[in-house]
């Protein structure tokens, strides 16, 4: 383990290595998207219309009309994994995880003279959603679970950005997805992570709590397999556009970023989650642990 001066220890090393094929046409309305503001997707107000008109109390054909192939399917569980609000938004959850490794990947087999690839990958919580368009649930059964399951799920068109930040930047932002944490109220900035482990203490006063970070390769044995140490001036993150523009109240020194992925989030997670996890190896519905609470109440 490496420290660079911040009381904050870093190593490095790959996340899983799967990879996604370029090049996968754009489905959803093509909305850009301006900083501290989140998309909502085409489909939310068409979707809000056939609700006036009767109610939406499944996902329904009228409901799974908007996207393409709405009944393929995007991947497949292990298990019965839960996505309710205190789950995704209080500690490690599978599907968190899946749209952290989703976004890690996102710029596979994309060139870069500069070397610039995501060591690691974040998502806020919040951006999972139990309250779908058109169906409230609060987790997925075991088995195939379909696009428009998965895009119930993740309804905001937001896309998959590339920035870089310091290690001491990157100490703050985990520090502020914990400033508000509260097992009461489960707040959307909480992380979901992928190519990073965590250790925080909420005992400690805010903007203090985050005892350790390290960037690994987290195994299914939870192991961590180092690599070349990173440059703490240039840590480069896979992350969502709503929280780069300033959703949650994050802030990210860049006001552009470095790249951005061809497809919305929710393509780039449908399209990752096919591939890496199919029918003989389906994705395991308990979390690997990645983020260590410390201190944390009944999340621990």
């Amino acid at each position: 383990m490496i420290s660079f001066g911040i009381d904050v220890s870093i190593i490095t090393c790959p996340p899983k290595s799967s990879r996604m094929n370029e090049g996968a046409p754009m489905t959803f309305a093509d909305s850009r998207h301006h900083r501290h503001s989140r998309a909502l997707p085409l489909v939310s107000s068409l979707v809000a219309a056939l609700l006036l008109l009767g109610g939406c109390a499944v996902y329904n054909e009228e409901c799974a009309r908007f996207m393409d192939d709405p009944d393929g399917v995007a991947g497949y569980l292990s298990g019965e994994v839960s996505i309710a609000r205190e789950e995704v938004r209080l500690r490690d959850n599978a599907i968190g995880q899946l749209m952290a490794e989703a976004y890690y990947h996102a710029f596979d087999g994309v060139q870069s003279a500069q070397n610039q690839r995501p060591q690691l990958a974040i998502v806020n919580g919040g951006s999972i959603r139990s309250d779908g368009l058109c169906e409230t649930r609060t987790s997925l059964p075991k088995g195939e679970v379909k696009r428009k399951v998965l895009r119930d799920i993740l309804p905001y068109d937001n896309t998959v950005v590339l920035t870089s930040v310091t290690l001491q930047e990157l100490k703050e932002i985990f520090e502020h997805s914990m400033a508000t944490y509260s097992i009461q109220s489960p707040a959307g900035a909480y992380l979901q992570v992928a190519g990073v482990r965590v250790t925080i203490d909420c005992s400690q006063r805010i903007g203090a709590r985050i005892q350790s970070i390290e960037l690994c390769r987290v195994s299914e044995a939870n192991g961590c397999d180092p690599a070349a140490p990173a440059n703490p001036n240039e840590i480069f993150i896979a992350l969502d556009s709503y929280i780069f523009g300033g959703g949650d109240n994050f802030r990210f020194p860049a006001q552009e970023p470095l790249r951005s992925a061809s497809n919305y989030n929710f393509e780039v997670v449908a399209q990752y989650f096919s591939e890496a996890y199919p029918k003989d190896k389906p994705l395991a519905n308990t979390a690997t642990s990645r983020v260590t609470l410390i201190n944390c109440g009944s999340a621990e």
